[in-house]
């Protein structure tokens, strides 16, 4: 008799990426209360794995009036049954995507 020990892990793809660096100087992404500061580059996003708990995240554009936008890394109301979900940092604000095709505007930037 034999037993099976497969345990299911189900983990979010998140990725963040920066849509053109050249109109950013500094551009810096975190989850709120948690660690690290990750510096967001063009052509380099930043790619993690994270379990399916809801959590706020912050970006922020340094330049001579810092800009911050905060928005809703994973809601399970927005995100439903996707594995993978992405950001992206533009002049006008924050987007999200399911696909990275298809981009809604999350969030604006404010001072």
């Amino acid at each position: 008799m034999s037993t099976s020990n497969h345990v299911s892990l189900l983990l979010l793809l998140v990725i963040i990426m920066c849509f053109n660096n050249s109109t950013f100087g500094e551009l810096y992404f975190h989850i709120i209360n948690e660690k690290p500061r990750n510096v967001l580059k063009r052509g380099a996003p930043v790619v993690f794995f994270s379990n399916f708990v809801p959590r706020q995240a912050e970006m922020t554009w340094v330049r001579q009036q810092p800009l911050h936008a905060t928005f809703n890394l994973y809601d399970p109301n927005v995100e439903g049954d996707n594995k993978k979900i992405y950001w992206s940092a533009r002049e006008d604000g924050v987007y999200h995507s399911l696909d990275n095709v298809n981009w809604n505007k999350n969030t604006n930037w404010s001072t």
